[in-house]
């Protein structure tokens, strides 16, 4: 027959709060580093669809500003962000379509 012993000292043995969450981003960058040129590439042309947007609306301001406003502004911010989270979006769907079958 077997004994159990309980110790109220030594606590509870449950992992930590996001424990397991710490790991599934451990684990989300090392695939990044060991794809270093598609995490690059994904953040050049997402960086540069911003930067190529506000250059857009930096010429149309120049060209005309009665017209057209400020490259800044609210309205622009808003559009910028729209453009990030899209191309975000799509770029973490390519990178993370990448790196099926590869073990």
């Amino acid at each position: 027959m077997s004994t159990i012993t309980i110790n109220r000292t030594a606590g509870p043995a449950r992992p930590r709060p996001g424990a397991a969450a710490a790991r599934l981003v451990s684990a989300e960058f090392l695939k990044v580093r060991k794809r270093r040129g598609l995490a690059a590439l994904t953040a050049l042309l997402t960086v540069g669809a911003v930067v190529f947007a506000g250059g857009v609306l930096a010429v149309l301001h120049v060209a005309e500003p009665a017209k057209y406003g400020a490259a800044g502004g609210l309205g622009n911010l808003a559009n910028a962000a729209y453009i990030l989270s899209a191309l975000g979006a799509v770029g973490r769907g390519r990178a993370g379509r990448c790196d099926h079958g590869r073990r």
